[in-house]
């Protein structure tokens, strides 16, 4: 069942408003995510979209899911909305979407840029004929902003600003919910832990518990050679790289 914070984000969107609903990794995102597109299915025509084809995969396949950019009919955002708004013309299935679609739901939208967002919202009102923003779809969106940013694109002229620097964020969600309480997780102490990192804090006490956590790994217990290193520089993931494909056979 749903807790509070879930309760209060479902009955606000079932009563047709927009929301959006953010809060930490384990809230039960995806889980209210669930409940509403269950209840909503039988009555109206609901779209499930993610930012990226990784995001879809993590959702239930029963959703559906399709990236942001296949629903909208655009490859990518290098022209003008206007120019875009004419891509999709071109688009028979793209304007079918656009004109049936009644509720839409936008996961990960953390990595979804400004200049996207305002494109989409555009072509929705053109498209639809309908002057309310996103041409009156109704819109859910779910995604946790201390996560992935947006990647900043120089070739299409986007700075990877996030969504929620648009000046009509708030007009679209006037309603946003924060689920606070982890479900996934019981373990205060690795609760905690999950917090800080999650703000780029981590307190001493984190930092000694992380290190219970370390441990040595025999890559061949799990029938391999090498295991996957993590680095948070490309220049260090590089020169791994580099150093392995010296060591191969052949030229």
């Amino acid at each position: 069942s749903l807790n509070v914070d879930q309760q209060q984000a479902f009955d606000v969107v079932l009563k047709g408003h927009n929301a959006f609903v953010t809060g930490k990794a384990g809230a039960g995102k995806t889980f209210l995510l669930s409940h509403i597109y269950d209840f909503l299915k039988a009555s109206k025509k609901i779209f499930v979209t993610c930012t990226t084809g990784i995001a879809c995969k993590n959702l239930p396949s029963y959703f559906q899911p399709t990236t942001l950019h296949s629903f909208a009919g655009i490859k990518e955002c290098r022209s003008s909305s206007y120019t875009l708004l004419e891509q999709v013309k071109r688009n028979s299935d793209a304007i079918e979407r656009w004109k049936n679609v009644d509720v839409q739901i936008i996961d990960e939208v953390s990595m979804l840029s400004k200049k996207v967002f305002d494109s989409i919202e555009f072509i929705g009102r053109k498209l639809r004929e309908n002057t309310y923003h996103f041409g009156g779809i109704q819109l859910i969106a779910s995604g946790e902003f201390y996560q992935l940013p947006p990647v900043p694109n120089p070739m299409n002229d986007d700075a990877g600003g996030f969504a929620f620097t648009s000046c009509v964020w708030d007009k679209v969600f006037p309603h946003n919910f924060i689920m606070d309480k982890i479900e996934r997780q019981h373990d205060d102490e690795f609760i905690s832990f999950l917090n800080e990192i999650r703000i780029g804090r981590c307190s001493s006490k984190s930092r000694e518990f992380a290190k219970t956590m370390a441990r040595p790994v025999d890559p061949k217990s799990f029938g391999v050679d090498h295991v996957v290193r993590i680095y948070q520089l490309n220049d260090d993931v590089d020169y791994y790289n580099f150093e392995k494909l010296e060591t191969l056979p052949g030229e």
